[in-house]
């Protein structure tokens, strides 16, 4: 196969991404995904000078930084916004933060309080 390119990168934090602070949650790691027809997907970080044909795919996925602060006291009604703005999933809103929208986007008050009850644990009160 004649090589048509050849690629090479370098991304830091992608053993060790970004940290969280006063209780925030770590970052995500950079890294890249190689896609050739017949071969199973490579994760890669580094590579210097890979050969790459027509049809190969580079996937590249950025990482994100740590979070600030428990993300099960962040205000509600700014995790839907952030859902609207599409900075975070409705189901990421749910996992992470505790927030339960309805289908219309709105904050259900009192499916919020119960997730984030559960996602605390017994014993755990909210911070303040």
């Amino acid at each position: 196969v004649n090589s048509e390119a050849t690629f090479t990168a370098s991304f830091g934090r992608s053993k060790f991404p970004a940290w969280g602070a006063a209780g925030g949650e770590g970052g995500s790691p950079n890294y890249f995904v190689v896609e050739r027809a017949g071969e199973p997907p490579r994760r890669l970080s580094k590579v210097t000078a890979l050969r790459l044909a027509r049809g190969d795919l580079i996937q590249m996925h950025t990482g994100s930084g740590g979070g600030f602060g428990d993300p099960l006291e962040r205000d509600p009604e700014q995790v839907a916004a952030d859902v609207r703005e599409s900075f975070v999933s409705a189901d990421r809103a749910r996992e992470v933060y505790g927030v339960v929208l309805t289908d219309d986007g709105r904050v259900d008050g009192a499916a919020t309080a119960a997730v984030r009850a559960g996602l605390r644990g017994p014993g755990h009160a909210p911070a303040g």
